[in-house]
């Protein structure tokens, strides 16, 4: 099993530069959900942070919630690792284009 240590090893080996669409991919994703109250996004260090406030922190439906953004954004190589605790669920997303070996990294924090 994977953790958040081995997916950020392997991010090392990617090339992680910003992506302008997948900045828009996260606005335009998180805008159009009725349960979700408020989000910010960020990009620092290779990493796009997007903290998600949801009306109400239930863990199945934030996975449900990440599972629908992981389609939207994703490319054709993914590994994501959540984390939880009692008023967070966090996930850490690679996403890649295994060809070129271009992808993003992106960590979402549900509260």
């Amino acid at each position: 099993m994977m953790d958040k240590e081995a997916l950020l090893e392997m991010s090392q080996a990617v090339n992680l530069e910003y992506e302008p669409g997948i900045s828009q991919e996260i606005s335009d994703f998180f805008t159009e959900y009725h349960s979700v109250t408020g989000f910010t996004s960020t990009f620092e260090n290779s990493t796009f942070y997007v903290s998600v406030n949801v009306k109400q922190l239930d863990v199945p439906k934030v996975r449900d919630l990440f599972f629908s953004f992981l389609h939207f954004t994703s490319y054709d190589s993914s590994f994501f690792v959540c984390e939880r605790t009692e008023k967070t669920v966090t996930y850490t997303l690679l996403s890649k284009i295994s060809g070129l070996n271009k992808g993003f990294l992106c960590e979402l924090y549900f509260y």
